[in-house]
């Protein structure tokens, strides 16, 4: 009887040292990556971008953390308007989230992301902006609308203004011009 208590209070021990030593890492999502706290935080945000006296564009976020040393941006529930020289919008950019390298100049935004111009309105649920090169690339399921025609397909190229076009995996609803095709 006495070797049988003895067993038991070491199997018991056992678990509760194997339980206790082995405990969950810290309380970190998978895949993400720890920036530490932001150098600034605001809340609110308005920017107006100025050359001369021409507005370039005018950022409003929900939320904004910054780190100056790694040069990031993170952003909540994000609206970019551009403008032309004459003071007209150019385009609006939205996205529930937004990531801006300020060294490469790239925005990437997630969620909900639309891009609206005079030449029409793209939805995605994510794109990338190289601020440098006007270029937008928008990954996975994409939908343009323009002049009444609906076009479906997976990964886009474009300018801000969505003039130039390139998608893959494309299928059409509305009418087409056949000139506005290049096959």
């Amino acid at each position: 009887m006495r070797l049988n208590a003895f067993l038991l209070i070491l199997l018991l021990g056992s678990f509760l040292l194997l339980l206790f030593a082995c405990g969950a890492p810290e309380n970190q999502p998978m895949g993400t990556i720890d920036l530490g706290l932001p150098d600034e935080q605001s809340d609110s945000v308005r920017v107006t971008s100025m050359n001369g006296e021409l507005i370039e564009y005018i950022l409003e976020a929900v939320h904004i953390d910054r780190w100056y040393d790694k040069k990031l941006v993170l952003a909540d529930t994000i609206k970019i308007t551009t403008f032309n020289d004459d003071g007209t919008v150019k385009s609006v950019i939205t996205c529930d989230k937004a990531r801006m390298d300020e060294v490469s100049n790239i925005l990437i935004g997630r969620h909900n992301v639309r891009i609206k111009s005079e030449n029409g309105l793209l939805k995605s649920t994510f794109m990338t902006w190289d601020r440098s090169t006007e270029e937008i690339v928008a990954k996975g399921q994409v939908i343009l609308i323009r002049d009444g025609t609906t076009l479906t397909g997976y990964e886009l190229k474009t300018d801000v203004d969505l003039e130039k076009i390139e998608m893959i995996n494309v299928s059409a609803e509305g009418l087409l011009d056949e000139e506005d095709v290049d096959l």
